[in-house]
């Protein structure tokens, strides 16, 4: 399991005002996907919009769902841009059956992860999760892409205003993702981050009991801390030296 940043930021040509140590961030990240040709990216909900998109944020990119098979798998060629990311999304608005199923708020995190993915040319399988369903295991044939979000009010120069005690959230979200898990301690930070203003909605969702976890590319970006997190199940680790699963990612941390 790959947990990266949540925010539009990651993705090539959003930020004009990118620094270069964010593009090495980036390459770093795409060097991790590639390790896997497919990443499961989990989906709030019983079932799989038809569309995601960042048009919410003014950003003109988004990726076409087909939902007509049984195993939902989306590729570079599904990603839909400007004029025709607006003509995808005024046809599923007049379309009343698929408005109404898909009436649900899918976090944008989600789909920068799903676009993080398929912008390093992997595929992405769409696993709906339901609520009451069991959160998903960190060990698959596939591995997990997991967006969170540190706080963006963390700092006085941050994009949002300071919001006390976001800094201290940081430290202690760091701190649970650094080594066994601290599952305790995860869920209450999920319960305090949206008065941090971050987002651990869909780190939630996943089962990190006896998993261990281990930074391996950080940098802070206009004051927001990004981390590239590697996951594994604790009885991975006591593999045989040399297995394959044994090192998830590699040891490149990148400070700013």
């Amino acid at each position: 399991m790959l947990v990266i940043p949540g925010t539009a930021l990651l993705l090539e040509g959003v930020d004009q005002r990118e620094p270069a140590a964010m593009r090495e961030f980036r390459e770093e990240l795409h060097r991790l996907l590639d390790r896997a040709q497919t990443w499961r990216v989990a989906i709030p909900g019983p079932r799989v919009p038809a569309l995601l998109s960042l048009g919410g944020l003014g950003i003109g990119t988004g990726v076409r769902i087909d939902r007509t098979g049984d195993d939902c798998v989306v590729t570079a060629s599904d990603v839909l841009r400007g004029d025709d990311l607006a003509a995808e999304v005024g046809r599923l608005r007049g379309d009343r059956a698929v408005a109404a199923d898909d009436d649900c708020e899918i976090p944008l995190g989600i789909a920068v992860a799903v676009l993080a993915a398929l912008e390093a040319s992997r595929t992405v399988q769409l696993v709906p999760t339901p609520a009451g369903r069991a959160p998903l295991a960190a060990g698959h044939a596939e591995p997990l892409l997991v967006p969170l979000d540190f706080s963006g009010a963390a700092h006085p120069d941050a994009p949002l205003e300071p919001r006390p005690g976001a800094a201290d959230f940081d430290d202690r979200l760091e701190r649970a993702l650094t080594g066994p898990v601290d599952t305790t301690n995860l869920s209450l930070l999920h319960s305090e981050a949206a008065a941090a203003a971050a987002c651990t909605e869909a780190l939630a969702a996943v089962d990190l009991i006896d998993a261990y976890a281990r930074t391996v590319a950080a940098v802070d970006v206009h004051h927001v801390r990004y981390r590239l997190i590697a996951v594994v199940p604790a009885d991975v680790l006591a593999r045989p030296a040399g297995t394959p699963a044994e090192h998830p990612a590699r040891s490149a941390k990148q400070r700013a």
